[in-house]
């Protein structure tokens, strides 16, 4: 993630705190979904969340069974704020490029994060999270597609990457995009899903929402 997108988030969090509300977003919602279609024992799997904020979603996946969790998220307000929300919950202050995991995971969660990263940084973070990833463990992305308003309507500045009207440089992809990035290291499906964000105004996401399994 460039130093803008950094920036950008640490104001933003500053400023406006729970960012998106307290309620989970619907990535979690789907994340969940599928994990009960599999029919795992919840209780016994282990979550890491991947650009945590507020802990918002961590909530929700220990409501719905899954004990052992833990989130990082780069920004030192959002984890401020996560601690003050959820402070059962363990959530550490740390950039997922640079951060040295002790663990791995049965499950990984990572949403609205992917973008913000160049498709190259992309490839290497994924690298790292299939390392600690334990076999037939679970990755779940969600990044922006080339069909969502921002890629249409905002500056382009590289190959599928565009500077939107907020100021945030992303990367966009599109089914050969997630194939070529992701088909490399994980057996992978993935779906279109729309989003409502009121932060800086009302607008409308529509992303992937990415399953992978390490085989």
């Amino acid at each position: 993630m460039n130093d803008k997108n950094r920036k950008y988030w640490e104001l933003k969090f500053k400023n406006k705190k729970s960012v998106w509300g307290n309620k989970q977003s619907r990535a979690a919602e789907l994340t969940v979904l599928d994990l009960k279609e599999r029919k795992v024992d919840l209780e016994r799997f282990t979550l890491l969340d991947v650009g945590c904020g507020y802990g918002r979603d961590l909530a929700y996946f220990v409501k719905n069974g899954i004990k052992q969790v833990m989130g990082i998220d780069h920004s030192k307000e959002a984890i401020k704020l996560a601690k003050k929300l959820h402070p059962q919950i363990s959530i550490v202050e740390g950039d997922v490029e640079n951060y040295q995991f002790v663990e791995k995971y049965d499950i990984i969660y990572c949403n609205f994060l992917l973008h913000l990263f160049s498709f190259k940084k992309t490839k290497t973070v994924l690298e790292k999270l299939y390392y600690i990833l334990n076999d037939m463990g679970l990755l779940y992305t969600i990044v922006s597609s080339e069909k969502d308003d921002d890629y249409k309507q905002g500056i382009k500045i590289g190959p599928d990457v565009v500077k939107n009207s907020r100021g945030i440089v992303k990367t966009f992809y599109s089914d050969s995009r997630i194939n070529n990035i992701y088909g490399s290291l994980f057996k992978v499906g993935y779906i279109l899903f729309e989003e409502e964000h009121d932060h800086d105004n009302r607008h409308k996401h529509l992303n992937y929402f990415i399953i992978c399994q390490k085989s």
